[in-house]
Order: C-alpha cells, then structure tokens, then sequence
C-alpha cells in the first residue's frame, strides 16, 4: 500500500487508489490525497512536501512543476504548487490543537486567484474539490489578515538579512555584526528593520505580516553571512531570494551582500553578482553607508525644513493639524470632510505631498493606502486570453508522408495533408495582463493629485510606495501569466508530436490497404483479360460469340482506368490491348476464309472494323464489304470437288 506524508505535520498516511480524502492519524487534519497508482510519482509528491514544510519553498515548486509539465491534469500536484508559491505552512495552534495555514511568502495576489489553485479546482471534482475550495477560502482570509496587519507598519528604509541562531541556539557571529551595522544605521537616521530588535515583542509565528512589510517598503537590503551555508540558509535565502524578486520589479531597489571570514565566490550564485562588501576591511562601515545614501535619504535629511524660510511654527502646526484631522475623517469614512481638511491643509502649504495624497485616498474612497492598493488590483482580476500558436505546422512532415503514401487517384496528396490538420492554438493571457499595467500607469499618469503628491515627497514616500506596490504586483501577474502560458505551449507541442506520430501510423494504415484493394483489382483485371485473349484464340466458329467476347473486352476499359498510376498497369494496359487486337485479328481472318453467306462476311467485316487500321484489317473490312452481296467461288480439288 503506497504512503504519503502529512501535508500539516509530516505524518504517513496510507492510501488506497480509490481514496481522494483521508484524516491523518496524528495531526487528525483532513486532507486532499494524489493519485496512488504510480510509486515514483507517490515519491515526488513527498520530496516536494518535504521542501516546503522545511520553508524551501522554491525547490517544491520546482518539483511540482515538473509533475504539472509530466501531466497537467494532476489536481493535487497543482494545488501543492499552489501551497509552496505562497509559502503557505501548517503550525499547531497550542489552544485548540488545530492545524492552521501560515503563510510565509506573502503577496498582493489573492491566493483564490492563483493559476495552480484554480487549475486544482478545474481537474478535480466531487469531495475532493470542495475540500481544495474550503482549504482555499481559508488561506485567502489568513492572507487578508497578513495583509491587514501589514498595512499598518511604518515603511523602513533598510532591511537587515542574517542568521540569528546556531544549530545549538547560540547566537551567530552573523547577527553580532548585523547588530553593530544596525547601530551605526540607526544613528545615521535610517529607518532599520533588524529582526532581533523590530520584532523582539512579536510571536515567532506572527513574524510575516512585519518582514512583508519591511521587505516591500526598504529601498535597501544587506546581506550579513560568515559562512556560505550561513547565506544558503532556508529562512535567510527565503528573505533575500524575495527581495532579488522585488528588483526585478524595482530598479531603484538595492542589494549588498556582506561578508567575512569567507571566500566571496562561495558566496551563492544569485548574491555573487552583486556589488559586496568585505566586512574585515577597514573603512567597511563608511563604505557600506556611503552607498546605502545613494539610495536612501536618512531621517535627519528627511526632516530638513526646504519650504519658505520665513514659515511660521504656527503655520507648520496648523497644516499638520489638518493633516491628522484629515486622516480621522478617512478613518470614519467621512470622505467630503476629509477632502475639505486636506485642502486647507494645501491653502497653508501648497507643497504638502501629504495632502495631495490624501485628497487620492478620499477621491477614492479608502481609508488607507492599502485599501487603495486591493481596490486598483481588484479592478483587474480577470484578463483576457489570446489564442498564439504553440509552434509551426510540419508542411515539410506532412509532404514528406504524402509523398511516401499516396496511391493515385484512391489516396490523393490533398487526402493525406486533411489528416495532419491540428489546432496548435494555445492561450496566453501576458499581453492583456501587459495592457492592464500600461492602463494602471496611465490611469495615474493622469491622476494630478497622485502626480504632485510624488513630485513634492520628502518626509513621506507613501505616495510612491502605494504606486510602486500596485505595479510589483501587476508585473507579478505579467510574469505568472507568461509562466503559464509557456505551460501551455510546452503542453500543446507535445500534444502535436504525438499527434503526428499518431497519425503517420493511421496514414501507413489506410494506404496500405488501399494499395492492397487495387493489387487486387489488377489481378483480377489481369485474370479477366486473359481469359479473353484465350477465348478469341480459340477462334470461336459463332460470330455472336465473339462479338459478346469483345463486348466483354471493352468493358474492362472501366477496370483498367480505376488503376490509373498504380505500379506498371498502363504498360500492362498496352500490352493487353496488344494481345487482344492480335488475337481478334486471328479470329476475323479465320471469319472471313471460312465464309460462304452474307451473315458470315458481315461477321468478319465488322470484327475487322473494330481492329482500328491493325495491319491489313481496312483493307480485309473493304474485301469483306464487297464480299458480302457477291461472295468470291470457292475453288474446287483437282477431281472437281
């Protein structure tokens, strides 16, 4: 009986091919079961259970990316991919001992909208399906929990990536030197997110809403390791691994990777080729926030008064008044007062990014940038899909077959090529989720509002980071769509080779017996004509006889056309002709010396006639024409008889 591991608590459960379901003994948690009829498929299933349970989140979606591509109707390896993209775990809840999702790769996308849940949904059925759909709805509302939480942490400036902890819990030399780092940061006056310190009041499990906030807001990420295992690390590669996702998004993002007591190119792939630092040189630490500037503006330029020199405190006090006033009046859903708030908060200070964001958030009807955020991205939770071809029609295969098989006029080219049509069409919905950014962009492009509350950020950036965070998660959709559809073609060309294969085979087939029906038909054509030719040279004494022979004879024409092109019938065609022409003319010259009446020369007049000019047989028709009204004496023996 095959077994496969707890997807909550890594405990084997036994399964039977015709179970969907089944509650895991230790955990008690009901779960969705795969396919049991192949063991190495059993044993991939596990492995990729065994990554993410780790947090290796994206080696399980390696592997189940590769079952997708074995077989794309596997609903259960779908909805595990789903799992390990979302870096969705399942922790003991210590009160009621039920096993709750906690996700550790937190996204803008509701995870109800993935491509690999909704395809786990589409291949399955029954109680199997809406198990999937109630384990989903769950993990959309932890999700929106997450999100929630996140939305209300202030926006860090520099993310601090270590190893906190040894095997045997001591404390790294890693997060020592990280904490020095975050020291002098600090003082400096950046915003620092250092996990031993930010989320020192945080319970362990709680940790992800605090680091997805941190990681989507800091400009900068360093990188502190000692030891490449230190750097490959599953929590440590988890943020970093993140963050280089986030760049692809953000140019303006940077990450610098730190080390010591290592050798840089031990350093993983994706860190080596960044600009690094050696944490043992001297001058590291000046070099190291030297470059942090040239991304991030610290606190103390931030709070660098650039307005009018002759502004008053009380004037500086009343807009900030109006500013908070404003953003009770958000809070209460109050949308017409808070507009009025932030606009005299502009009448005192007509550069305040502040306000003009907060005229965007009561324009629209949300009480908080991440409000604001979900409501742009539900504008666009369908798409469209176009049909691409997956690959060229094989003109050159399909000639090549026709070549080899047709058998004319039974088995045309035209005949063979109907067979080799196949839809290549596949769908692909990048370019409407690519149309759907460029109508993002301009719809805030236009948003004059939203444009001067950017050109004016300087103490605030949330402007900025609410547009940014709507683009990363759009082009997040642009890059799942196009993964998808890669899926998809992959799918269709493999489709397509099988189906040429397929239908090579059924082309061989028919044609074969289509050339056996006609070789046939030869024989029996054959068969038929000499028999004739047998019959003629036999010179038949009856005249009506031979004129039915030769009726006989012309109908095989009919015969002899069906085999058109097929191997040497038409030189076997002539040939016969040939042995017929001379075999009729035999029986007429035989006709016209044994005849003694007018019935008997009209007989050989007539078969001379259908000779068509063979030898003499014009002449001997004509002979024979006269014959007919005065037949020639036929000469007597030498006794008179």
């Amino acid at each position: 009986m095959a077994v496969f591991k707890c997807k909550m608590c890594g405990g084997d459960i036994a399964i039977n091919e015709d179970k969907h379901i089944a509650m895991c003994e230790y955990c008690g948690s009901t779960m969705t079961l795969p396919k049991a009829s192949d063991e190495q498929r059993l044993a991939a299933f596990n492995r990729g259970n065994h990554f993410r349970r780790a947090g290796e989140f994206d080696k399980a979606v390696q592997v189940y990316e590769r079952m997708i591509q074995e077989d794309n109707t596997d609903a259960e390896a779908h909805w595990c991919c789903a799992l390990s993209r979302f870096g969705i775990e399942y922790v003991e809840d210590p009160d009621t001992y039920e096993w709750i999702p906690t996700c550790h790769r937190l996204s803008f996308d509701n995870f109800l909208e993935d491509i690999d849940y909704l395809a786990a949904v589409e291949h399955s059925d029954g109680i199997k399906k809406k198990q999937y759909i109630k384990d989903g709805i769950r993990i959309s509302e932890v999700q929106k929990s997450i999100l929630a939480t996140s939305q209300n942490e202030k926006p860090f400036d520099i993310f601090i990536c270590y190893k906190e902890s040894e095997e045997d819990g001591s404390r790294t030399k890693d997060s020592i030197m990280a904490q020095d780092i975050y020291y002098q940061l600090t003082e400096k006056g950046f915003r620092v997110f250092f996990a031993r310190i930010t989320l020192e009041n945080v319970a362990g499990r709680e940790y992800e809403p605090y680091i997805f906030a941190a990681l989507q807001s800091a400009k900068v990420m360093i990188a502190v390791g000692t030891t490449a295992e230190h750097f490959n690390a599953v929590w440590v590669k988890n943020e970093w691994s993140r963050y280089l996702a986030l760049m692809k998004r953000d140019r303006s993002r940077l990450l610098l990777p730190c080390y010591k007591d290592m050798d840089p190119y031990d350093l993983p792939e994706a860190l080596s080729v960044l600009q690094s630092y050696d944490m043992s040189k001297i001058g590291f630490i000046q070099d190291l926030i030297r470059g942090v500037e040239k991304v991030v503006v610290s606190e103390s330029e931030k709070t660098i008064d650039k307005k009018d020199a002759n502004m008053t405190s009380e004037i500086a006090y009343t807009v900030s008044s109006m500013l908070k006033r404003g953003g009770m009046a958000l809070e209460d859903g109050e949308w017409k007062e808070a507009e009025e708030f932030f606009e005299r908060a502009l009448d005192m200070d007509a550069e305040c990014s502040e306000a003009y964001f907060g005229k965007v958030l009561a324009g629209n009807r949300v009480r908080n940038a991440g409000e604001l955020i979900r409501m742009r991205l539900e504008k666009y939770g369908q798409c469209v899909f176009e049909t691409l071809p997956a690959c060229e029609e094989d003109t050159a295969h399909v000639e090549e077959m026709a070549a080899k098989y047709t058998v004319n006029p039974e088995y045309t080219f035209h005949r063979i090529e109907a067979k080799y049509r196949f839809d290549l069409g596949y769908p692909s919905a990048e370019a409407d989720r690519t149309a759907q950014l460029q109508e993002e962009k301009q719809f805030w492009a236009e948003e004059r509002n939203m444009t001067r509350a950017k050109r004016f950020a300087e103490g605030d950036r949330a402007a900025l980071e609410t547009e940014n965070k709507i683009y990363s998660a759009m082009e997040q959709k642009i890059e799942e769509a196009a993964a998808a559809a890669e899926r998809e073609k992959q799918k269709k060309c493999g489709e397509y080779r099988a189906f040429l294969l397929r239908t090579d085979d059924e082309v061989q087939k028919e044609s074969e017996e289509i050339y056996a029906s006609l070789e046939e038909k030869y024989e029996q054509t054959m068969r038929i004509m000499e028999e004739l030719f047998r019959r003629l040279g036999e010179g038949l004494d009856r005249p009506v006889e031979i004129d039915g022979l030769m009726e006989r004879l012309e109908d095989t024409e009919t015969m002899w056309e069906g085999l058109a092109g097929f191997r040497d019938a038409e030189k076997k065609k002539e040939e016969c002709k040939s042995l017929g022409a001379e075999a009729l003319y035999q029986a007429a010259v035989k006709q016209m010396e044994t005849a003694d009446s007018f019935t008997d020369y009209d007989a050989a007049y007539n078969m001379f006639r259908r000779l068509n000019d063979y030898k003499d047989s014009e002449e001997r028709a004509g002979r024979c024409a006269d014959y007919r009204y005065k037949p020639p004496k036929k000469k007597k023996g030498i006794f008179g008889r």
